[in-house]
């Protein structure tokens, strides 16, 4: 009989699947290895039709660690609100079930942040993985870089936000559960590029932040049949809506770097507009609509880029912006695929780097 009661709880790991079955094992196994009996693991099965449901109740029967629940398909947000809510620990941590951690890594975060008692959030560098032709390739992406270990306090984040990279992912933070719950942060449910908003809401309560260098967290190069390997309308629709409704939140704030905030969201609509040309033809319509109401989010703030490509739109349309940002995007990775870099052949992996 397992005893749960003399678990601790230091970290909960919060994991949604759906249709998983030949990546969740990966996952799951990853993050068991952890040799500390500081984290609980709370796998919400939300409605899988593959194998996805019995592969993780077999894992909560061989380790005490895990809870293995049950929902009826209803999408990411809701999945991780579960879990949040079930979750003991205290700090959180959300994972995808088709990526994984490096193990190692992912144990010597929880000891870096015994360092600093007081943060309500960390964040940390990551990497990315892909297979093809039966290997794993990997890369590092340094965010805040070695130099920036232990760094304390959202001044900190003008470095992180100049790559201009995805900083809105859920998965490179972990956050203090009391935080959350005292802010009453959630993700909105029905909605998909959800982070963009959760993000926006946890920078906006300015919590008390420390960036480390620890990639403990790898990330699967989207697959053909992820939610995020594929365009489709609700994912533009949502993902135009998630950005313009959080301009306008940090516009209204007194966040003191809401500026940086907002030209990168505003930089990320700009090239969403590309989708556009993106998707079939009779699909077009209502997406057309949705990033015309959305262009006066590009007038927010101060950045003139961001403001010149909202007076571009108006002059040309954006179904012409569409056109020529896709074909830009086309022109891009065919020299990419031309001029492929010594780089990506290096992307080999290794659970010991």
């Amino acid at each position: 009989m397992r005893d749960r009661a003399k678990m601790g709880n230091k970290l909960s790991i919060i994991i949604p699947a759906y249709n998983v079955e030949p990546y969740i094992s990966m996952c799951l196994d990853s993050v068991l290895a952890c040799p500390s009996k500081e984290i609980e693991v709370i796998c919400i099965d939300d409605g899988s039709t593959d194998g996805s449901g019995a592969i993780i109740r077999a894992y909560a029967q061989r380790d005490a660690r895990i809870s293995a629940l049950r929902t009826e398909n209803r999408g990411l947000s809701a999945a991780r609100n579960t879990g949040l809510e079930r979750a003991k620990g205290e700090y959180v941590l959300y994972v995808d079930s088709d990526d994984c951690v490096l193990t190692k890594h992912l144990a010597r975060l929880l000891s870096l942040m015994e360092a600093h008692p007081d943060a309500d959030v960390f964040m940390t560098d990551y990497r990315m993985f892909y297979q093809t032709a039966g290997e794993i390739r990997e890369k590092t992406f340094f965010s805040i870089g070695e130099q920036s270990d232990g760094a304390e306090g959202m001044a900190c984040l003008p470095q992180v936000l100049s790559k201009r990279e995805c900083f809105w992912n859920v998965w490179r933070y972990v956050y203090r559960r009391k935080f959350l719950l005292a802010q009453q942060i959630r993700f909105r449910e029905g909605v998909l590029s959800e982070d963009v908003d959760y993000t926006t809401r946890v920078f906006l309560a300015e919590p008390r932040i420390v960036f480390l260098h620890c990639p403990f967290y790898c990330y699967r190069k989207a697959r053909g049949d992820s939610i995020t390997g594929s365009i489709s309308v609700k994912r533009v629709l949502d993902t135009v809506g998630m950005l313009e409704s959080s301009i306008r939140l940090l516009a209204g704030s007194d966040f003191p770097w809401k500026q940086l905030l907002m030209e990168q969201y505003q930089f990320e609509l700009v090239l969403t507009m590309a989708q556009l040309t993106e998707l079939p033809e009779e699909q077009r319509p209502a997406v057309l609509k949705k990033l015309q109401t959305a262009l006066p989010a590009l007038a927010a703030g101060e950045d003139r880029t961001a403001h010149f490509a909202g007076r571009v739109c108006s002059i040309l349309g954006v179904q012409a912006v569409s056109r020529l940002l896709y074909l830009i995007k086309r022109l891009r990775r065919r020299a990419r695929k031309r001029w492929k870099t010594g780089d990506e052949d290096e992307w080999i992996w290794t659970e010991n780097a």
